[in-house]
């Protein structure tokens, strides 16, 4: 079991032939450039080392991402895996763009495909259900 949670639940699920089930996405709604030495989100809790680009995400603990995620917590632009950075807000969070080609409009995929609910839930110090059972009514159902 420990080697499984080290790498991801979903890489064992898939050699099973099991597919994601349920996938949590959101649009990029703004990208903005922060210096070195600069903070992010409330309470300034993720600071620059050097200059990025950092990414707005229209999500936040009102749609049921979990507010307790820290900096770190994986997500992916345009199946690119990387990271958030910054508090959770009630409306929105802050991944870090540096590097990707990124653009206004774009999904980013909180868990799913790409990023396993399993590695966000291990970030947050939960569990995968926890985080399926906290999407509140807010966020767009597409069922296939």
């Amino acid at each position: 079991r420990d080697a499984q949670e080290s790498r991801g639940l979903g890489d064992v699920y898939k050699r099973q032939g099991l597919q994601v089930s349920h996938r949590f996405s959101a649009r990029l709604i703004a990208i903005n450039a922060v210096e070195a030495g600069e903070s992010v989100g409330y309470g300034a809790t993720w600071t620059a080392s050097d200059p990025r680009q950092i990414g707005v995400v229209a999500v936040g603990y009102g749609d049921g991402y979990p507010r307790h995620a820290p900096s770190g917590t994986p997500v992916a632009v345009n199946g690119v895996v990387t990271t958030l950075v910054g508090r959770v807000s009630m409306d929105m969070i802050t991944i870090d763009v540096t590097g990707l080609s990124a653009s206004v409009g774009d999904e980013v995929e909180l868990w799913g495909d790409v990023v396993d609910v399993d590695d966000v839930a291990r970030a947050c110090g939960t569990i995968s259900y926890e985080l399926f059972c906290q999407i509140t009514q807010r966020p767009e159902r597409t069922i296939v």
